[in-house]
């Protein structure tokens, strides 16, 4: 991670009013990190008339230079998840979607392309790619096509939509959408970024992501966003916290939604990491079986 200034006093006053200037070299210094893994937590409160459901996601992203890798499972009553994505840099995106991971075993290993898998998903789960927007006309939705990982073919890309994808959060975070920021340090010497988003333009590649998890009918139409990035006394990103407020419908169902997550994110120079308070190194192999589990390293003694 590069040090954005060694005097806080000189951070703060030179990103005070540049929001999307900071978070553009926080995402550039997290995605030129070598070995990363994210772990989120996720707790869905959906209103029904007078009823509440609790549902509850967590995932775990692992990334290196030669695989990356996210599962997911869920448990609630509104939906039943169980999925794995796997990438080698070889054009294609292995995968595990059932409904549950008790089902991994029984669930058949899929193959997407790059395009494919945006067109599900939202973004790729890589830190950074570079692609191209289009309007999709059904939905008057924004979906991407993916161009390349290698910034010097974007550059030489005459395409006019080009731009730059971050994955570390799913949200557009440019400076029309952003309409209140401040930035401050803590007591414990971290930096604290706040950040309300206009939920109308910041929140397409989320609503795809949400409509494939949540099985809806259409896509949710948010309230609210709010989220909040933490970085330690190095400038590295260690923890992001998100508030999304949406009504969703599913069938002839419509819920009010209040969904808070939490990214944690743990560095290292290899692929051992300090997690919990112990050692995990993480190897995936080079042809992963059905029951290989990130999940598991959180168990490991």
């Amino acid at each position: 991670m590069s040090i954005f200034l060694q005097n806080s006093e000189l951070f703060l006053s030179k990103y005070k009013d540049k929001p999307v200037e900071l978070l553009t070299q926080i995402f550039e210094d997290e995605a030129s990190s070598s070995y990363e893994l994210i772990t989120n937590y996720v707790k869905c409160k959906a209103s029904i008339i007078n009823f509440e459901y609790i549902h509850e996601i967590n995932s775990m992203k692992f990334f290196s230079p030669k695989v990356e890798m996210i599962e997911a499972y869920s448990k609630g009553k509104m939906a039943r998840l169980g999925e794995k994505f796997i990438h080698r840099f070889d054009n294609r995106i292995e995968s595990i979607e059932t409904d549950s991971i008790e089902n991994y075993k029984n669930s058949p290993i899929l193959f997407s392309d790059y395009d494919s898998y945006i067109k599900k998903h939202g973004k790729l789960f890589m830190r950074k790619y570079y692609a191209t927007k289009s309007l999709q006309f059904d939905t008057k939705m924004y979906v991407d096509k993916f161009l390349t990982f290698d910034e010097t073919v974007y550059k030489k890309s005459n395409e006019r939509s080009k731009h730059v994808i971050y994955s570390t959060v799913p949200y557009q975070i440019y400076d029309g959408d952003i309409l209140n920021y401040s930035l401050s340090r803590n007591d414990d010497g971290e930096y604290i970024i706040k950040l309300k988003l206009n939920p109308i333009y910041s929140n397409d590649y989320y609503a795809f992501e949400i409509i494939h998890r949540g099985a809806l009918f259409d896509y949710p139409k948010f309230i609210s966003t709010d989220v909040t990035f933490i970085l330690n006394n190095r400038f590295e990103l260690i923890r992001v916290d998100t508030i999304d407020n949406f009504i969703a419908k599913s069938g002839i169902v419509t819920a009010n939604l209040l969904v808070e997550s939490t990214h944690l994110y743990h560095h290292s120079n290899n692929n051992t990491f300090k997690l919990n308070g112990k050692n995990i190194k993480i190897d995936i192999p080079s042809n992963a079986k059905k029951d290989f589990s990130l999940f598991s390293f959180l168990k490991a003694k």
